[in-house]
């Protein structure tokens, strides 16, 4: 019976735990488990290009200056779609990660990091891929991200030339969030941002396979209940 209520008990656990890393492809999944306070941005504007540092609301993206992503307030409607990692036509933030194995990274590239005072548990913007009109495009590449609390992950770009939603929770609240490309890829990774969005926290509702192992936890409970008033 002890045997019993501790497994129900690593399962309840587990229960807790599971919006911890989470990534959403949908802005609607992202939505419903985002609390606290917010923040959103479809950053519209007009004006010139703004190159690194810059803000967006609260949020500070920092990087190398002029290289790893610009703002670009106006966008441009007459961009084909993806190109320059043109998201929709409209405002859109353009990131371009690089790695030149034969430079040191330090001078020609280096992460972009978004920073929040405030802190945040979790973010989530559109993105498109880099497609150009001669063929060229960044479609599947790998980017990988870490935040000041230690944790790290990666995802892939969208292999086609479509609008995606990426979303990313945390295990707690961070304060900044890097993005980079991995060592072995030598050369430039672009993707564009838009509909940007953060939450201070994650609530506590789980995810439908949580629910499944909240029911297997309480149903061990159960039965080691009625054995122990069988006994």
């Amino acid at each position: 019976m002890t045997k019993l209520l501790a497994v129900a008990a690593a399962t309840l656990l587990l229960c807790g735990q599971a919006l911890a890393g989470t990534t959403y492809t949908d802005r609607a999944s992202f939505n419903a488990v985002g609390t606290g306070t917010s923040f959103f941005s479809d950053l519209e504007g007009g004006g010139d290009t703004f190159y690194l540092p810059f803000y967006v609301g609260p949020l500070n993206f920092e990087g190398l200056q002029g290289g790893a992503a610009s703002y670009i307030p106006g966008g441009n409607p007459d961009l084909p779609a993806g190109e320059v990692g043109n998201v929709n036509g409209s405002s859109f933030i353009q990131v371009r990660l690089s790695n030149y194995q034969s430079f040191p990274v330090s001078v020609i590239s280096g992460p972009l990091t978004i920073n929040n005072d405030a802190g945040f548990q979790m973010i989530g913007f559109d993105l498109r891929t880099y497609f150009d009109s001669w063929g060229s495009n960044n479609a599947g590449e790998t980017v990988l991200y870490w935040t000041n609390t230690g944790e790290s992950g990666s995802f892939k770009l969208p292999t086609t030339n479509d609008v995606a939603f990426l979303g990313l929770a945390f295990d707690a609240p961070v304060t900044s969030l890097s993005f980079r490309i991995p060592a072995t890829r030598n050369g430039h990774t672009w993707f564009g941002i838009d509909n940007l969005q953060t939450y201070a926290s994650v609530s506590a509702v789980p995810e439908p396979a949580s629910v499944a192992l909240l029911l297997a936890g309480l149903g061990t409970v159960g039965v080691a209940a009625r054995r122990r008033r069988q006994g």
